[in-house]
């Protein structure tokens, strides 16, 4: 079984699979998070199977099915969500935002909030007017770090309406 490893802010999820396409999903959706298993650290293991007999991937944790289907969007969406959450619920000395973030002239500007609440909308609006865009997921503010953030890099996801 192969394993690929997200890191974030100093938490680890692993995702263990088989099958060569599989790998090369999370490589597609994760490649600038990805890293190699840390030996410290807290840990969250997910597994993905591919079920011949329902010609299906079956994603699930330790303690239940989280999705059963083919690879695409509504298979990233449950991914990252799962991973999000259990990066966010491990990681420790800091404080970690449902957040947008752009950045101009070496400032960032966070867009906290809620989901729907607009973080994304506006967060694509400011890449119009020169931002740079970062994430519209998640940012970590590090204890230790004063005045830098991480963040979480993914394509920018607006929802429909």
């Amino acid at each position: 079984m192969s394993v690929f490893t997200i890191e974030f802010a100093g938490s680890t999820v692993s995702v263990g699979c088989r099958k060569k396409e599989a790998l090369d999903f999370l490589s597609f959706l994760f490649a600038d998070m990805a890293s190699v298993p840390a030996a410290n650290g807290k840990k969250y293991i997910l597994n993905l199977e591919y079920n011949e007999e329902q010609n299906a991937y079956v994603f699930s944790d330790a303690h239940k099915l989280l999705y059963r289907g083919q690879l695409g969007v509504s298979f990233a969406a449950v991914l990252y969500d799962s991973i999000i959450f259990h990066l966010i619920n491990t990681t420790a000395n800091g404080v970690a935002l449902h957040s947008g973030a752009v950045a101009m002239n070496d400032r960032v500007l966070l867009l906290p909030g809620q989901s729907g609440a607009g973080k994304s909308t506006l967060t694509g609006w400011l890449l119009t007017r020169g931002y740079s865009y970062l994430t519209d997921e998640l940012i970590f503010i590090p204890q230790e770090k004063v005045g830098q953030i991480e963040y979480l890099s993914r394509p920018l996801c607006l929802k429909p309406g």
